[in-house]
């Protein structure tokens, strides 16, 4: 099963059109009015729970219509990550939520090794209306 076949398992609850994998250097984050890079291990238990916490978050927010940009940890330049983003990779599921070609966060996943969700769903939601207000705050990196 190729990387795509691995992401479109976990979509059943939002529109696949919505999900765009994408190489990191293809991601121009300055032209994204509203989006979500999220970083994907094919490898990881915890990443998979966390992009299935974040599709789940997002099919219960109908106005949250921004794409998702995937890109698979396996073809990035971690070096090249930790200077654009200021995190480390470690496979649990990035996600950097972007709005007027700002990064307002980045999270290191939702879930840990053992699969347990390290937030509240709460958080999940706030970053998501962060993204879908009409304010053009840059919010907390």
């Amino acid at each position: 099963m190729n990387f795509q076949e691995q992401i479109e398992l976990y979509c059943s609850r939002i529109p696949i059109d919505r999900i765009q994998i994408a190489q990191l250097g293809q991601i121009d984050i300055a032209k994204i009015e509203q989006g979500v890079l999220f970083v994907f291990a094919t490898w990881s238990g915890s990443c998979i729970v966390s992009f299935k916490l974040l599709l789940d978050a997002l099919a219960q927010c109908p106005h949250a219509i921004f794409p998702i940009y995937v890109v698979d940890t396996d073809t990035l330049d971690h070096e090249a990550f930790m200077l654009r983003f200021g995190k480390r990779l470690n496979g649990n599921g990035e996600t950097i939520w972007i709005k007027n070609g700002k990064v307002l966060h980045v999270d290191i996943g939702y879930a840990d090794k053992e699969n347990q969700v390290l937030l509240d769903r709460s958080v999940l939601q706030g970053r998501i209306s962060s993204l879908v207000s009409r304010e053009g705050n840059t919010g907390n990196v």
